[in-house]
């Protein structure tokens, strides 16, 4: 049986900072027209959209709308499968830049580029949890990974690589990237809920704050107006008897 010729085709992956407008759904419909002719062509297709979930842009809008910007893209990604399921787009993946596995591709990228010399070295600069009333920016040097000292007294463990040296490094570091990129999120993401609950604590507090005041303010005038009242009420039948 001849192998089916392949045809890749893809969207651009739509940053998520707001609505899709008209021309994202004209560069939809066409490459979805595409994919849909080199099918009937016979070929094996793969069709490829999705979107961009990563950048300032959409940390504002979300915070614009008091929401987490993951939050957010997800509530966009909602409305955007509903939009094409309404117009019949064909695509036969729909990618988003938050997703594990598009993270961890990211991950092997840095590592091979790293690897072949096209860059020098991988730095993280992330925020730090210290404790729920501090969060500090960090910056984590991560590859080349340093010299490590010997042990106290200049005594060191001998030991054997199997199969050789060069193959277990090549095994770990992947696996050492990984682990400092995944602990920086977390890292992130703890100090991030915790500035928020900060926040909104405080918030509570002032909010609370603010009723007591103005419930004192209006009880007093509510009383004063009783008193003004009772007192007319009062004069009134004085001037009467």
């Amino acid at each position: 049986m001849e192998k089916k010729k392949t045809f890749y085709i893809t969207t651009p992956l739509y940053y998520s900072s707001g609505k899709l407008h008209l021309g994202h759904c004209y560069t939809t419909v066409i490459c979805d027209s595409v994919a849909r002719f080199k099918r009937m062509e016979g070929r094996d297709v793969f069709f490829l959209t999705g979107t961009d979930e990563h950048g300032q842009n959409i940390a504002r809008r979300a915070a614009e709308k008091g929401m987490q910007p993951k939050e957010y893209v997800d509530a966009l990604y909602a409305e955007i499968k509903k939009l094409w399921e309404l117009m019949d787009i064909s695509y036969d993946k729909f990618i988003r830049t938050t997703d594990d596995y598009h993270e961890q591709a990211v991950k092997e990228i840095f590592t091979r580029l790293y690897e072949k010399g096209d860059i020098q070295a991988v730095e993280l600069i992330y925020t730090n949890y210290v404790s729920p009333l501090v969060q500090e920016a960090h910056h984590m040097h991560v590859m080349p990974v340093e010299h490590l000292e010997h042990a106290p007294g200049g005594y060191h463990a001998l030991t054997t690589y199997e199969p050789s040296p060069e193959a277990v490094f090549d095994a770990l570091i992947p696996k050492y990237l990984a682990g400092m990129l995944y602990c920086a999120v977390i890292e992130s993401f703890a100090a991030e809920q915790a500035a928020r609950r900060l926040a909104m604590e405080n918030a509570t507090d002032n909010a609370t704050e603010m009723i007591t005041d103005l419930s004192l303010v209006y009880n007093r005038a509510r009383q004063s107006a009783i008193t003004q009242e009772i007192t007319e009420i009062v004069s009134g039948a004085n001037a009467q008897s």
